[in-house]
């Protein structure tokens, strides 16, 4: 199925059993049961249940409930309630927020 927006052709669009997908310029984006993907040039994206995943070049973030971990060349970073924690080669760093 093509869909037109103002007379442009921007998107394909298959639907099947429990999942959408869509296909526009420079980007893919797919739901499916309790999950978004997006591909786009350099990234994906992924939201499920309570959790954001974005894959770009050399990097790995995930958000989730009250967390961020951004795994890169190297080095893991998770930020929580009330603290920093760096992993990388060789060493682990942790700052925890003084009460």
């Amino acid at each position: 199925m093509r869909q037109s927006f103002y007379g442009v052709n921007r998107a394909l669009e298959p639907w099947s059993v429990g999942a959408l997908e869509r296909w526009s310029v420079g980007a893919l984006e797919r739901w499916s049961v309790g999950a978004l993907e997006r591909w786009s040039v350099g990234a994906l994206e992924r939201w499920s249940v309570g959790a954001l995943e974005r894959w770009s070049v050399g990097a790995l973030e995930r958000w989730s409930v009250g967390a961020l971990e951004r795994w890169s060349v190297g080095a893991l970073e998770r930020w929580s309630v009330g603290a920093l924690e760096r992993w990388s080669v060789g060493a682990l760093e942790s700052l925890l927020r003084s009460s």
